[in-house]
């Protein structure tokens, strides 16, 4: 579910970046930003289910530091504009000022494309492993994966 909301929030992100009307592109933003955006409960409740509980905090630790290592994004893009160089239509006379948008466009289709094969790749590997030794030998009721993160119908 989540490497697939990753795919699907993909043609929205490109169509709010190469769109010139603003109101297709603010509807292609929230759209991109709710399905964009599903991975982070999964992945901080599958760490807290996967982990060992003496690790837990540690784990959450790594994996928020891990989220904001993600905004150094902002610099890639800055890069990507000066490469460009293709020059901003708003931009004051005499002033030099370049358009974000490709350099955006190739940072953000990118990322969501990686991440949503790190999903995947992820999901696969978890589905494949059945017992988890931190799930408590004690309840029978949870003691795969599967029972514990998607529950059994």
């Amino acid at each position: 579910l989540v490497a697939s909301s990753t795919f699907l929030a993909l043609p929205f992100v490109i169509c709010m970046l190469a769109i010139n009307n603003v109101w297709v592109s603010l509807i292609s933003l929230l759209i991109a930003s709710f399905f964009g955006e599903m991975w982070f409960g999964s992945s901080a409740a599958a760490i807290q289910d996967i982990i060992d509980p003496n690790l837990r905090t540690f784990a959450t630790s790594i994996y928020l530091t891990g989220i904001g290592v993600g905004g150094i994004s902002c610099v890639i893009v800055g890069l990507f504009n000066e490469w460009i160089a293709k020059p901003a239509p708003y931009a004051t006379p005499g002033e030099v000022s370049y358009d974000p948008s490709d350099g955006m466009l190739i940072v953000i289709s990118i990322t969501y494309f990686l991440a949503a094969v790190g999903y995947t790749i992820t999901g696969l590997l978890l589905t494949k492993r059945k017992k988890n030794p931190f799930m408590g030998d004690d309840d029978d009721t949870h003691s795969t994966l599967e029972d514990s993160v998607w529950g059994e119908y």
